[in-house]
């Protein structure tokens, strides 16, 4: 059962990190809130809100099974379709890490990455923020560093036409579930060569995919930090980035990628 200690519907959002976590918060809440959670995150297109969810919801209840009672209003996701467009979004649009953890490589061997967060406490001395990553990222002293990191490696000019195109058949509306299993059986990526196949479906991932939420500080933070600082690296202009209920609104220069 999700549990979480909420006050504000923006801290709702915060702590709901999927449509599903965002639904039982509103549930929660309670209308009005939710209402508002909408309204303070601009949600006010019908594609980009009143899709997501259903336009009533039960609680959720850990006791024994009984008659639900819906909460008036209360809305919650789509029970067969998580509506999750993704939008082609300027990297200089992105937060700087907050957290970046020591991710692991596939085989379990420590990542080589001088900005995972151990790494900077090892050098620096304390957490550095996402201004002290913003100075990491100009330090010259581990720009080399930085383009070697084994953390999402790939060829993002191939990666990036092969996700965008991908992408571009599928109507905004469809099931993000079906997507991420339809990339996992998209032979196109299967031939990708090396490490590309892999980010490209990291690119994809239905439980990971990059994200800008609002914390209870009123600070955005991102779902997918080592993925958007490996293509800041790397000179990549925009990423294909989610936008929902849980999320804060697509920037103005944001390009919706499902036009089908």
């Amino acid at each position: 059962m999700f549990v979480a200690t909420v006050r504000t519907p923006v801290e709702a959002t915060a702590v709901a990190h999927t449509a599903d976590q965002a639904a039982r918060l509103a549930c929660e809440l309670g209308m009005e809130s939710l209402q508002r959670v909408h309204g303070d995150l601009g949600y006010d297109d019908p594609m980009l809100a009143g899709k997501y969810f259903e336009s009533t919801c039960s609680r959720s209840r850990s006791a024994a099974p009984r008659k639900s009672r819906a909460a008036p209003g209360c809305w919650r996701r789509n029970s067969t379709t998580r509506v999750m467009p993704y939008y082609l979004t300027p990297v200089a649009e992105l937060p700087y890490p907050h957290t970046m953890g020591e991710r692991p490589l596939q085989d379990g061997t420590r990542s080589n990455c001088p900005l995972a967060l151990e790494a900077v406490l090892r050098t620096r001395g304390q957490h550095p923020g996402q201004d002290g990553y913003r100075e990491l990222f100009t330090n010259d002293a581990i720009s080399a560093r930085r383009q070697a990191c084994d953390v999402h490696a790939g060829n993002w000019t191939v990666v990036l036409p092969a996700v965008t195109a991908f992408l571009e058949p599928s109507p905004a509306n469809a099931d993000t579930a079906d997507k991420a299993h339809a990339a996992r059986h998209h032979a196109p990526f299967a031939d990708l060569a090396a490490a590309d196949p892999r980010l490209t479906l990291a690119l994809l991932s239905y439980s990971g995919s990059l994200r800008v939420y609002t914390n209870g500080h009123g600070q955005r933070e991102t779902i997918g930090q080592h993925r958007i600082w490996r293509a800041r690296t790397a000179g990549v202009c925009a990423l294909p980035v989610w936008f929902d209920a849980t999320t804060v609104r697509p920037p103005r220069d944001a390009v919706l990628l499902q036009r089908g």
